[in-house]
């Protein structure tokens, strides 16, 4: 089976980040819940009331916390978790989504995805963003293999001068008797609004990563090293696999785009990372990642972390 994907890469992520996911031993021991059972843990979590949540589809809700400052929107699945941390230039936020995938078929999974899923454009369009950026940002190329779970977790910072919209694409690469293969797509999308001519914020880092807890072996995954952008335009990645091809792109104007944590065995963590120097108002950065996993039976929720770094 190693063989018949091409196997860039193998190995078998450990146990999860005890402060993400649940476990949060340095929290406030304040959860912050909604109607929908969408819970607001972490240690800033006692800074952030619940906003608003509306259902969206039978099965995505939006959810929205915030502390006057900064202002958190995710769309899940009910009951899954969210976690955020807030300190001086960086704003971290967690979305755990429920599980979906444990004892369900391949067709199961595809039906219900078209029937009470919702794109990761029409869910960025509901979270707030401008409608052309996020057909732009995140429309599905044609050929790619079907999709059965998306989740996106969007973060507003310093009274909404800085953006961050941050999805993952869940595709069903192949189920036979060697095991259960998808590929996660992760793209994230940020930039600054601030145009004061002194002290503006600009972004110097972008993440977008994903934590695998449930023993799944990441066998690809793209990028696998940092590589310059000389100038505005778009970045693709993407990966191989037996049912198809996976990759994205997305238009950023970054120094450097690249993993943000390069995998390691027994690490949970993958993901992509633009970082540079602050960045001009209105201009976008972004990240791309791609991962192939073979899912173990009954695996446990992932969770997609955005994180924004900037300064002023």
């Amino acid at each position: 089976m190693v063989a018949a994907v091409a196997v860039t890469g193998a190995l078998t992520t450990g146990a999860a980040d005890p402060a993400v996911g649940g476990g949060d031993r340095a929290t406030s021991g304040v959860t912050v819940s909604s109607p929908a059972g969408v819970t607001l843990g972490g240690p800033d979590a006692h800074r952030f009331h619940l906003d608003r949540q509306r259902r969206l589809t039978a099965d995505v809700y939006e959810t929205a916390w915030t502390d006057g400052n900064t202002t958190v929107r995710v769309s899940t699945r009910a009951r899954s978790h969210v976690r955020v941390q807030r300190e001086a230039g960086r704003v971290t936020v967690d979305a755990e989504q429920a599980p979906d995938t444990a004892g369900r078929s391949d067709s199961e999974l595809i039906v219900r995805q078209k029937r009470y899923g919702m794109s990761a454009v029409n869910q960025q369009v509901a979270l707030g963003m401008d409608p052309a950026e996020a057909r732009k940002t995140f429309a599905a190329d044609d050929g790619e293999p079907p999709v059965i779970d998306t989740w996106c977790v969007d973060i507003s910072a310093e009274g909404d001068l800085l953006q961050s919209h941050g999805c993952v694409v869940r595709h069903l690469d192949q189920d036979d008797e060697y095991g259960r293969y998808i590929a996660d797509e992760m793209t994230t999308s940020a930039l600054s609004r601030d145009y004061d001519s002194w002290f503006p914020y600009g972004l110097t880092r972008v993440d977008s990563i994903l934590y695998y807890k449930g023993g799944e072996q990441v066998v690809k995954w793209s990028p696998i090293s940092d590589k310059p952008v000389s100038e505005c335009g778009s970045v693709e990645v993407g990966v191989e696999g037996n049912g198809g091809s996976v990759s994205v792109s997305t238009p950023i104007c970054p120094d450097t785009f690249g993993p943000s944590v390069i995998p390691a065995a027994n690490d949970p963590k993958f993901g992509a990372a633009w970082s540079g120097p602050p960045s001009d108002p209105g201009k976008f950065m972004g990240t791309e990642g791609v991962t192939l996993v073979k899912q173990a039976a009954g695996a446990p929720p992932t969770t997609l972390r955005n994180e924004i770094t900037y300064s002023w």
